[in-house]
This record gives structure tokens, sequence and C-alpha cells, in this order.
């Protein structure tokens, strides 16, 4: 079980989706904030000093694709932070930044893999 004082942000619409990832990261001990679009995403990680990684819907409300993935790269370009992506549609994934990309729906421990290589 992790224990950090770096948040994880997950930017994720779908209520329910993201009431499921923000539970299961933080059962498994992880600091999670929350965005449901990228616009509010931005907002959030200016606010934070060094999140761990940013999990991304691609698909997100205002803004998704390639246009979301370079909006958050603005807000992250003084910080190296990863970001993995959670997408339907993998053809965008070749063109992006991500250091992870994982095809919804994905398996749990997929995610947790991903989460742990990047934070512990």
């Amino acid at each position: 079980m992790a224990t950090l004082s770096k948040p994880i942000v997950i930017v994720e619409d779908d209520p329910d989706i993201r009431d499921a990832i923000h539970a299961l990261l933080t059962e498994e001990g992880y600091t999670v904030v929350v965005a449901p679009n990228c616009l509010e995403a931005q907002a959030v990680l200016r606010s934070l000093e060094n999140p761990c990684i940013v999990l991304l819907d691609l698909r997100t409300s205002l803004l998704h694709g390639e246009q979301a993935m370079h909006e958050l790269r603005r807000t992250l370009a003084a910080h190296s932070v990863p970001v993995i992506v959670a997408t339907t549609v993998l053809e965008w994934s070749a063109r992006l930044e991500a250091q992870v990309v994982l095809k919804k729906p994905f398996r749990v421990d997929a995610l947790l893999k991903a989460v742990e290589a990047h934070c512990g």
C-alpha cells in the first residue's frame, strides 16, 4: 500500500468512473485529486506543487483528444509530470506524449501497475 504526499490527479468526466478510480486509488493509499474536465484540471494542477501523475480521460467534456493533452502539457510545462491516458480511441495514442495508454475499459491491475511504476 502506498503512502504518498504527491497527489494523483484524475481527469474524468464520467462521475461513476471518476468515483470508482478515486475510491480504488485512495484505498491503495494514494492521495487523489479529481477534475471533471481539462479546464478544471488546469486550475487544480496550477494549485498543486508537484503531482505524481495525471490520469487523463481523452474524451472529457469541453476539451478532448490531442487538444486536451496539449493544454495539460502546457500547464505541466514547469514540471515533468507523467501522464497516463485512458481512452477508447487508440488511434490517437501514437500522437500523444503519454507515458502509458490504457484502453477503456481497462483492468484494475493494469491501472495499479501503471500508477505504481510512476508513484511507487
